[in-house]
């Protein structure tokens, strides 16, 4: 019984005696790393369309028409978002 704790004695202070060596010295490397550029000015970005939520009453007949001028803004919207995006990826 004294021998394998002695034999974990002798392991452990192995152990901790290696653990502390120094880490071998590696030489520094150069890395690219991309960088995100903008390829829209912020201004060029087309505003959200109101929500038509608020508007919504319930009533099929009234919401229809709401929920159709919503879908022109938001087509025209995307549609405005799109042609300034197809140039940022057209040199791809």
């Amino acid at each position: 019984m004294r021998y394998i704790a002695s034999m974990v004695a002798l392991g452990a202070l192995l152990i901790l005696g290696l653990g502390g060596c120094a880490p071998a010295i590696q030489p520094p490397r150069s890395v690219s790393v991309p960088i995100a550029t903008p390829c829209v000015d912020s201004a060029q970005i087309p505003a959200e369309p109101a929500r038509a939520g608020p508007a919504l009453t319930g009533e099929a007949r009234h919401d229809a028409s709401i929920l159709a001028a919503s879908n022109l803004r938001l087509r025209a919207a995307f549609r405005e978002a799109r042609a300034l995006l197809v140039g940022c990826v057209a040199g791809e």
